[in-house]
């Protein structure tokens, strides 16, 4: 419901609200579940929800949807290379050995962050997993059970 309201409904709620935060204050009766209630109705009109960010939450729902819909989604070329190798190779997967990857087939893209984020990238599309076990080394390995699904 938070993106049903335009600025003007959010700004009527939220000057509603505070007025029943102040009766609220000064009187007594009110109950815990209207006090969630009250809660609730914040977080709908909170105006820190930026447009970026639902925007980015919309993406990241339409991406998911469309690789539920296709056993490989479209990546781009360098991310398809990297699913490949890893596919091929499989192991651990580290920053390291993906920023080497990239010099060695001259991806143009050696930089840290770049290979940081490719990773990051193909585990939140379900393809890695993110290995945790050792909570100082990031690596990510094949997810067997999305590639079996091709």
């Amino acid at each position: 419901m938070p993106a049903d309201l335009n600025s003007a409904e959010r700004q009527f709620l939220t000057f509603a609200l505070d007025l029943a935060a102040d009766k609220m204050a000064c009187h007594d009766g009110f109950t815990e579940e209207d006090e969630a209630a009250l809660e609730t109705f914040r977080r709908m009109a909170d105006e820190t929800a930026d447009a970026a960010q639902l925007a980015r939450f919309e993406d990241a729902r339409h991406t998911l949807q469309q690789t539920r819909e296709s056993a490989r989604p479209p990546l781009k070329s360098r991310l398809a290379m990297l699913l490949a190798h890893i596919e091929e190779q499989g192991g651990e997967w580290t920053t390291k050995r993906t920023q080497r990857l990239y010099r060695d087939n001259s991806a143009g893209a050696p930089f840290r962050a770049t290979a940081r984020k490719d990773l990051h990238a193909l585990a939140a599309l379900g393809w890695l997993v993110h290995d945790t076990t050792d909570p100082g080394r990031h690596c990510y390995r094949l997810n067997h059970a999305k590639a079996g699904a091709r």
